[in-house]
């Protein structure tokens, strides 16, 4: 199974990246003021309505409403996947990327026994003023989540 690129380095790899070299690479822009602008290369225009910000990093169009980061730009201009995109952004600014395949630690999953989610359904039947008698007598069959089998609220079958 495939891992995660970190989220630090997707952070690290944009505050190093020149979102204005990336996207003047592929679409030629021209200095306006603070910003630079084109015509947007993901709408047919006239007139230039595609603004990028070199220092909040950041394109936008007032046209299509597209907008997003450098690597935003490469996933939806050159159709990259997310890796290959990060892949390279990472070489245009020479440094090496982690290897996607190791996995990144995230919170641990949590795990629901069956007697956890028993207890809780018969809890949620007695609130729901269902009674505890049906159930007693359906006590061989399967739990519905939510319910009894015998006409409580339906759901996923445990076993």
């Amino acid at each position: 199974m495939a891992g995660r690129i970190p989220q630090s380095f997707i952070n690290d790899l944009l505050a190093r990246v020149d979102i204005v070299d990336v996207i003047d690479e592929r679409v030629p822009l021209k200095k306006a003021g603070k910003d630079y602008q084109a015509r947007c290369p993901f709408h047919d225009e006239k007139t230039p309505s595609f603004s990028v910000s070199p220092d909040k990093q950041f394109y936008y169009c007032f046209g299509c409403q597209a907008s997003g980061t450098a690597l935003t730009f490469l996933l939806e201009h050159d159709r990259l996947d997310f890796v290959e995109a990060v892949e390279l952004l990472a070489r245009s600014v020479g440094i090496h990327q982690p290897n996607s395949a190791v996995t990144v630690p995230d919170e641990p999953p949590v795990v629901i026994t069956a007697s956890v989610l028993l207890a809780a359904v018969t809890k949620l039947h007695s609130i729901a003023n269902l009674g505890t008698n049906c159930c007693r007598s359906h006590r061989k069959l399967p739990w519905i989540i939510g319910g009894c089998v015998c006409g409580g609220v339906g759901g996923i079958v445990l076993k």
